[in-house]
């Protein structure tokens, strides 16, 4: 009989995780079901003493339907070390700051190679211009702290999305217009006096049909749903109303789909979501991708269970 591999879950602390909707724990159940041995670890107890790397963790034995805050049960914590798993997944959310990489880089020591996604692609890639290599998959856009560079691109463009490199969720992006006075300024205060580089993206008018997160694994597409800017604004926010509806890829979509696939497998990038406004990829999210639940929801099929099987396979 096949030996099931014993997967740990790295997370931020349990009382700030949206229980029902957040995608670890829905992978965690889905796991647990398919009687994959399912570990938690808060982020914060990762930590070094006498020359070893050591974690709390708990085992999974039971999840509630529902995935209610008070549904999980689990077997008492433990302390031992990163080398005990065979997957760690690393989790918590983003802006990849300091509080974020220090316990990512003791996992790196204590077992990097277990570690899903690679540490050195998390590293190494910025989410926001990875792909930028990869010509024409990402809208033209610059990154720079250069005024005068970023300035240049906006005058040429006339509009253009600001966003910082350390962010998410859509925190600090902005829709810039080069004929407002306030442009400027606004770049000034997100590159912190032209000292931090930013990305600027050329806008992209498609996104008033939406944009399609595309959730992989292995470098393959299991999932596409479209979600709809909120009324009266160019971004996608989720957690404020942001629709989801069921989509399919057109030809110009699969082959970008197709290429970015090439580039996570080449990174050893396992679990990624990667979203596409008009045949461009405008993010990939390969530090804590989400939403699986409620791509579940949106398209009526079992998501999580294609994923863990693939990484116990």
């Amino acid at each position: 009989m096949k030996r099931r591999k014993k997967m740990l879950w790295v997370t931020d602390p349990w009382s700030t995780l949206d229980h029902p909707r957040e995608t670890t724990l829905r992978l965690m159940e889905e796991g647990l079901r398919l009687k994959i041995p399912q570990y938690w670890c808060d982020v914060k107890t990762v930590r070094m003493e006498r020359s070893r790397v050591l974690l709390d963790a708990a085992r999974l034995t039971k999840v509630d339907p529902g995935r209610a805050t008070g549904g999980f049960v689990f077997a008492p914590l433990r302390t031992t070390g990163p080398e005990e798993f065979d997957q760690i997944h690393y989790r918590p959310d983003p802006p990849v700051d300091h509080a974020y990489l220090h316990p990512l880089q003791l996992l790196w020591l204590g077992a990097g190679r277990k570690l899903v996604n690679c540490a050195e692609s998390i590293f190494a890639l910025n989410e926001k211009h990875a792909l930028m290599t990869e010509a024409g998959l990402m809208p033209d856009g610059i990154v720079s702290s250069q005024q005068e560079r970023l300035m240049g691109f906006l005058r040429k463009k006339l509009r253009a999305v600001l966003k910082p490199l350390h962010l998410a969720q859509s925190r600090g992006v902005k829709l810039l217009e080069y004929s407002t006075a306030e442009a400027a300024e606004l770049l000034r205060a997100a590159t912190a006096d032209w000292s931090q580089p930013v990305i600027l993206q050329e806008y992209l008018p498609e996104i008033q049909h939406g944009e399609k997160r595309l959730w992989y694994v292995d470098g393959r597409v299991v999932s596409i749903v479209l979600k709809k800017p909120l009324a009266g604004d160019f971004r996608v926010n989720i957690d404020g109303g942001s629709e989801l509806k069921p989509a399919a890829l057109t030809r110009q979509e699969k082959s970008v789909a197709r290429r970015t696939g090439a580039f996570l497998r080449k990174h050893r990038i396992r679990l990624c979501a990667v979203d596409l406004i008009g045949g461009k990829v405008t993010d990939f999210n390969h530090t804590s991708p989400g939403l699986v639940v409620q791509m579940e929801q949106t398209n009526g099929n079992n998501i999580a269970e294609t994923i863990m099987k693939c990484l116990d396979s």
